[in-house]
C-alpha cells in the first residue's frame, strides 16, 4: 500500500454553523407559528439534539417511562447506531399528545416546505440565522444550561469532536 504524508492527507474541515443564542430561542418559544407541529418539531429539537431525519422517523414505540424519566430509544438514521437519549422536561414539554405506537410523534411537512415555515416563524421571532442544523446545534447549549453534561452519546455523534462542534456557541 502507498503512504501517504500526513501534510498531503485528506482533512475534514470544521463546518460553520448558525446558532441561536438563549434569548433567540426564547423569542421563538413566545412567537406563534403557523404549524404547531413543526414549533414543536423544532423545539423538541433543540432540547434534545436530534436531527431532523430522526425526529421524521420518530414514533411514539420509541418512547418509554423509565422510573419517571422519558427515554427516547432509536437507531440514528445517519450513523445506524443505537441511541438511548434520556429526554429533559423541557423536550418533554413539546411533545403532542401521545398517538399510537406505530404513529410518528411528528406530523411534519416535506423538507422545502418546513424549511419556509421555519424561515417564516424565525422571521417572525426577529430570528435571522436559522440555518438547518440549528435545532439540534442549540441543543447541545441548552442541555448545558440546564446543568447537564453533554457528551457524544447524548446527541447521536459518534466523535467527540463533532459534540464540541455543536455545542460550541457562537
Amino acid at each position: 500500500a502507498t503512504r501517504v504524508d500526513k501534510e498531503d492527507q485528506i482533512r475534514n474541515r470544521e463546518s460553520t454553523r448558525a446558532f441561536l443564542s438563549i434569548e433567540e430561542l426564547r423569542r421563538m418559544i413566545q412567537t406563534p407559528c403557523y404549524n404547531r407541529q413543526t414549533k414543536m418539531a423544532f423545539l423538541f429539537s433543540c432540547f434534545c439534539g436530534l436531527r431532523i431525519s430522526d425526529i421524521r422517523n420518530l414514533k411514539w414505540n420509541n418512547i418509554s417511562v423509565e422510573n419517571g424519566q422519558y427515554i427516547a430509544r432509536i437507531t440514528v438514521k445517519k450513523t445506524g447506531h443505537p441511541l438511548y437519549l434520556p429526554l429533559s422536561d423541557e423536550s418533554v414539554r413539546w411533545l403532542p399528545q401521545r398517538g399510537s405506537d406505530e404513529d410518528n410523534v411528528f406530523q411534519l411537512q416535506s423538507g422545502l416546505t418546513l424549511g419556509r415555515q421555519l424561515q417564516r416563524w424565525a422571521a417572525d421571532a426577529g430570528v435571522n440565522n436559522l440555518g438547518q442544523v440549528v435545532g439540534r446545534d442549540v441543543g447541545g447549549h441548552a442541555h448545558g444550561d440546564a446543568g447537564r453534561t453533554v457528551d457524544k452519546d447524548d446527541a447521536g455523534h459518534i466523535k467527540i469532536c463533532s459534540v464540541r462542534t455543536v455545542s460550541r456557541f457562537g
